[in-house]
């Protein structure tokens, strides 16, 4: 009768030790080689909170290198700047929806501001159409009672996300390269003129908003140096002529047509995007050299109805000059005329409204303006190409300032005295005429 032999657990467990043993290795290996989970994760400015049953972090984060940034996802890993971040684009889009991104990140980037970044994220998931619990993400279906752990801050959340989702679809249009132009009527030394710099797209269509800065050479500013386009992209300056050269030199800085949005290459997360801006730069001037001494066309405000065509008529006094006297260099008095009407769009001239009787000769206008076009293109920025902050524009508050009221008062006060010159010198053409 044979005995049974008990098996020799001992090379068994020896086995069994070093699989062991090579599994920890391996884990070891590949969390130190492997990317880290959130080990970066570094929020700015915000809230964490849920909005329509989602919870997260609705704010603005600080990337490393690529400085402060906005999610665009959610739902999925934080943003680390060790998962790879490189450049990208929310192809799933419309180019529309991407003008209107750019200009919400560009226009109001406040990383420091937690109402103000989370309500651009609750802007951009809605541009992004963003799938929350009750479904798409609508911004103006929010009411305070969808946002939780906001500290009170709901309401002005909603408010601000609603303003800053009606400033990007109102941009959504626009489209690179963008072009600018400058205008100015030449005047001479002493005398007051205005410059007019225009912004555009590709298409022609005004950019509203712009920072639009000018420098001049000859000339001395009598408005700020830098100010926003207008409904038309438009911008006015005045100036103080200087004898002889009179150059301006004016740039543009704006949203950029394509947005910055960064996508992770080494682990699934959220997209961010961080703001990129677009420039151009214009030049044009004038030559005041040959211009008349500006006393040489004064004429006193005394002067007789009856004189010959050089002497200023009021409006209320009926003319009674002989018909020698009215024919008397009709065309010299139309050409004074035609070299100074030139005012701006949009003023208006009052006819019945006489200007002061001593004004600036007739002056020939300024050279034609060059333009230069953008130069971001319409391809998105690469990471060390994109300005997180435009130069000029740090003064401007980004809902306009004091400065830029000076200047439209500024600039209204010298349209409004060039149209009435304007006006009279009509007026003495329509009844010399007669």
């Amino acid at each position: 009768m044979h005995r049974l032999r008990k098996p020799d657990v001992v090379p068994i467990l020896a086995v069994l030790l070093s699989l062991a043993t090579l599994a920890c290795l391996a884990g070891v290996l590949i969390v130190a080689t492997g990317p880290r989970a959130h080990a970066t994760v570094t929020p700015l400015a915000g809230f964490r909170g849920s909005v329509d049953g989602y919870e997260g972090w609705f704010g603005s984060y600080h990337l490393g290198d690529l400085g402060p940034a906005w999610c665009i996802d959610h739902g999925i890993a934080g943003p680390d700047p060790a998962f790879g971040y490189l450049p990208s684009s929310p192809t799933e889009v419309s180019a529309e929806v991407r003008a209107a991104m750019s200009w919400i990140v560009a226009r109001w980037s406040r990383p420091d501001d937690a109402v103000t970044s989370a309500a651009m994220v609750l802007a951009l998931h809605d541009l992004m159409d963003a799938r929350y619990p009750s479904g798409p993400l609508e911004v103006f279906a929010l009411t305070p009672a969808d946002l939780e752990g906001f500290g009170g801050n709901g309401a002005r959340v909603i408010a601000s996300a609603r303003i800053l989702e009606l400033d990007g679809l109102a941009h959504r249009h626009l489209r690179g390269p963008f072009q600018l132009s400058a205008r100015a009527i030449g005047v001479p030394a002493g005398f007051p003129g205005t410059l007019v710099v225009t912004a555009t797209d590709a298409n022609g269509a005004p950019i509203r908003g712009a920072v639009l800065a000018v420098r001049t050479h000859g000339a001395r500013l009598t408005s700020p140096a830098a100010a926003r386009s207008d409904s038309t992209g438009a911008a006015r300056f005045t100036f103080s002529a200087g004898a002889g050269l009179n150059g301006f030199e004016a740039a543009l800085i704006t949203a950029a047509p394509e947005p910055a949005v960064f996508a992770p290459t080494r682990q699934r997360a959220q997209r961010v995007i961080r703001p990129a801006f677009a420039s151009a730069t214009t030049a044009t001037g004038f030559d005041n050299t040959e211009q008349p001494a500006p006393s040489s066309t004064t004429v006193p405000p005394t002067t007789a109805t009856t004189a010959p065509a050089s002497t200023t008529v009021p409006p209320t006094t009926a003319t009674t000059a002989p018909a020698s006297t009215t024919t008397a260099a009709p065309a010299t008095t139309s050409t004074a005329v035609a070299a100074s009407t030139t005012v701006a769009p949009t003023s208006t001239v009052t006819p019945t409204t006489v200007a002061p009787a001593t004004t600036a000769p007739a002056t020939p206008e300024g050279t034609p303006s060059t333009t230069t076009v953008a130069r971001s293109g319409a391809t998105p920025p690469s990471a060390p190409s994109v300005t997180t902050t435009p130069p000029d524009a740090a003064a401007l508050a980004h809902t306009g300032s004091a400065a830029d009221g000076l200047a439209a008062i500024g600039t209204g006060v010298t349209v409004l005295g060039v149209a009435l010159v304007a006006a009279r010198r009509r007026l003495l053409a329509t009844r010399l005429s007669r």
